[in-house]
């Protein structure tokens, strides 16, 4: 009986800390007029004691990279690539490879040109890991407005 007792105590507060644990990266992303057009940024907040990779790209056998798109709609373009700060690289002893991860907040930028008022949808897939664990990833969509 206190062996149920025990274990049903454990599995509760498992499963207490696990909607904080689940929320994983928080991703927003903004509109910044500038002189020649709009930077569409994109901010990804990774929850202490977790990281994520990095873009990539990864063999099959690799971690999950980050995916970040910028969709512009038909008021909108894009202006170059999508630009990601340096990354820092580890040796990952679970994939057995050098990798690149971010921790803390990470903010990429996209130049955008386009009339004030368009829409612009960012798509963001990403996975939080411990040095313990996983979080499944998760993709994230948002729209930004020009202003």
């Amino acid at each position: 009986m206190k062996t149920i007792r025990l274990f049903s105590l454990l599995a509760l507060l498992v499963l207490s800390s696990l909607p904080s644990m689940a929320q994983g990266i928080k991703w927003a992303a903004k509109s910044v007029k500038t002189q020649n057009g709009f930077n569409i940024e994109i901010t990804a907040v990774i929850p202490d004691s977790f990281h994520m990779y990095d873009m990539g790209p990864y063999s099959e056998d690799g971690p999950i990279a980050a995916e970040i798109q910028v969709i512009p709609s038909g008021k909108a373009a894009l202006k170059g690539k999508l630009s990601a700060p340096a990354s820092h690289k580890i040796d990952d002893e679970l994939y057995g490879m050098k990798v690149g991860i971010y921790e803390g907040k990470v903010r990429f930028v996209q130049e955008v040109t386009g009339k004030k008022g368009a829409k612009v949808t960012v798509k963001a897939r990403a996975q939080a890991c411990s040095g313990e664990t996983c979080l499944p990833p998760r993709e994230e969509t948002i729209t930004v407005t020009l202003q």
